[in-house]
């Protein structure tokens, strides 16, 4: 079903509100209340929603993208044909709905431009992306919490990838908008009762290597298979790779990361996941919202020496 006829099923409210440029995010509590985001700043709108009106127009979106959403189904995650972000929750017979949209992508130079990127970093990634700089090609995690800009920072990296190398995109959900001619792109699934199986994300990686990649693109690493083979593949000759993380600081990646690899396996210690990490991530960029604003506040490089993460920026 195209996006038209999905945005139908939508109050009108609703509709307008995802139709304008400066809104990101659309916010519809259970009691109907709505707030959106416009320019990294938070406003809630006088009005509310009727919440039925809203239940069966989200039973319908969900229908026609191929899900259920119910009292058995209460969770719904999943985007619409312009790659806009639908996560829903169903509860005593009301919802909570959250719709994060891409309006556009920015390209570096206009992160840059409107200060969210420091020149300096965007020097020492570029670099490190195309394998110019003295680590050669760089591996970079990205991190940050939720709408910190992530994914915008990811976009705009990838675009300096050469675009003869051959990318394999894993994503859960997608979100990404890759202009490479030989990107292909991979979504993790659920299971679907009587219909296709599950693909993890942690799959996606491991059936990565065979499909002959120069570089991954992880969307996120979330759970702890998906960290393990993420390090799996990092070290196995796939330099220049790009995932992001869910972070409150640079360090705190680090540690992150840390932890999903000790659960991932109950064999492993502290000290040989944090080498393996040394070995494996090059920078860790930290991203957050500062006064509404999002722009990197850190940038810290792999010192194996000392055999830890040194922060060469702070805002």
């Amino acid at each position: 079903m195209d996006q038209a006829t999905l945005l139908k099923f939508f109050p009108e409210r609703l509709r307008e509100l995802l139709g304008s440029d400066e809104i990101t995010d659309v916010m519809v509590n259970e009691d109907g209340a709505l707030s959106v985001d416009a320019g990294g700043h938070l406003t809630v709108l006088p009005e509310r929603l009727d919440s039925s009106v809203l239940v069966m127009g989200i039973q319908n979106i969900a229908r026609g993208l191929g899900f259920e959403f119910d009292a058995m189904a209460p969770m719904l995650d999943t985007r619409l044909p312009d790659g806009s972000r639908v996560a829903a929750l169903f509860r005593n017979g009301s919802v909570t709905l959250t719709i994060r949209k891409f309006n556009r992508w920015f390209t570096m130079a206009e992160l840059v431009e409107s200060h969210c990127v420091p020149p300096m970093v965007r020097d020492a990634i570029v670099e490190g992306i195309q394998g110019t700089g003295p680590r050669g090609k760089a591996n970079i995690l990205i991190s940050g919490g939720t709408s910190s800009g992530k994914t915008t920072f990811a976009k705009a990296a990838i675009d300096f990838i050469p675009q003869q190398e051959r990318l394999i995109v894993i994503e859960n959900p997608s979100e990404l908008c890759i202009s490479h001619p030989n990107a292909p792109r991979w979504e993790a699934r659920a299971a679907v009762p009587d219909g296709p199986a599950a693909l993890s994300v942690a799959d996606l990686l491991a059936g990565a290597l065979r499909h002959r990649p120069d570089r991954i693109i992880l969307g996120e690493v979330r759970k702890p298979a998906e960290a393990y083979e993420l390090l799996q593949t990092l070290n196995t000759g796939h330099s220049g790779s790009i995932s992001t993380i869910h972070a409150d600081s640079s360090e705190d990646a680090f540690y992150r990361l840390s932890d999903l690899l000790l659960a991932s396996h109950s064999n492993l210690s502290r000290e040989y996941v944090n080498r393996q990490i040394l070995r494996s991530i090059d920078f860790i960029v930290h991203l957050q919202r500062v006064n509404g604003v999002r722009q990197v506040t850190e940038l810290s490089v792999a010192d194996k020496a000392k055999e830890c993460f040194s922060l060469i920026y702070s805002a």
